[in-house]
C-alpha cells in the first residue's frame, strides 16, 4: 500500500483539537448543553471527517457541507456552533489546497451552498448569508494560494534537478573528451622521418 495515500499522524491534530473544542463548546454553551447528544455527534463527525482532508479532500468537503447544512433541520432551535463553522472553513481550505482545480471549484460551490442553507434555516437575513458564505470563499482562496505556491516550488525544484543533471552530464563529457583526444593522438602520431 502506498504510504503517501495514508493519513499522517499530524493530519489528526487539527480535527482532534477542533473535536476537543467542540466538546467544550457543547458543554459550556447553555443552548447546546440542554440536549448535548446531537450537537456533539454532528460536531465530532465533522471533525473526524477532516482527518482524511489531504488524501480525500472532495469527499471530506462534501461530508462536512452535508452535516453543516442539515444540522439545523435535524435539531431546530439549537444555538450556532462555532466549531462546526470552523470545521467548514478547514474543509474549504483543504479542498483548495489538496485537490485539483475542478474538484476544488465544485467543492467550493457545495460549501458555500451549505453555509447559505444553514444561514437561511437559522433565519439569518440575506446580508448575513452572504457574509457567512464569504468566509468559506476566503478560506478556499487561501488554500488555493498555498496549492499554487507548492506547485510552483515543485516545478522549480524539478527544473533545478534537470539543470543539475544536464550540467553533470556536460562536465562528464568535457572530462572524457580531452582524454579521448589525447589517447587517440598518441596512437596516430606522425613521424617526419621519411
Amino acid at each position: 500500500m502506498d504510504s503517501s495515500r495514508l493519513p499522517r499522524m499530524s493530519d489528526a491534530l487539527v480535527p482532534g483539537c477542533l473535536g476537543l473544542l467542540g466538546v467544550v463548546e457543547v458543554v459550556r454553551v447553555e443552548e447546546l448543553a440542554e440536549a448535548p447528544a446531537l450537537p456533539l455527534v454532528v460536531t465530532l463527525l465533522m471533525c473526524a471527517g477532516l482527518v482524511a482532508r489531504r488524501i480525500a479532500p472532495l469527499p471530506t468537503a462534501v461530508l462536512t457541507a452535508l452535516l453543516f447544512a442539515t444540522y439545523p433541520v435535524i435539531d431546530r432551535g439549537q444555538a450556532e456552533s462555532l466549531i462546526q463553522a470552523l470545521a467548514l472553513l478547514v474543509a474549504a481550505y483543504a479542498v483548495a489546497a489538496y485537490a485539483t482545480i475542478r474538484p476544488a471549484v465544485v467543492a467550493l460551490a457545495i460549501l458555500v451552498a451549505a453555509g447559505a442553507i444553514r444561514s437561511l434555516l437559522m433565519d439569518y437575513d440575506l446580508g448575513s448569508v452572504v457574509v457567512n458564505s464569504m468566509w468559506a470563499v476566503l478560506a478556499w482562496a487561501v488554500g488555493r494560494g498555498i496549492h499554487e505556491r507548492d506547485r510552483r516550488t515543485e516545478m522549480a525544484q524539478l527544473a533545478a534537478a534537470e539543470s543539475e543533471r544536464l550540467r553533470d552530464a556536460s562536465e562528464r563529457e568535457a572530462t572524457r573528451s580531452p582524454s579521448a583526444v589525447a589517447s587517440r593522438g598518441s596512437c596516430t602520431t606522425w613521424s617526419p622521418m621519411q
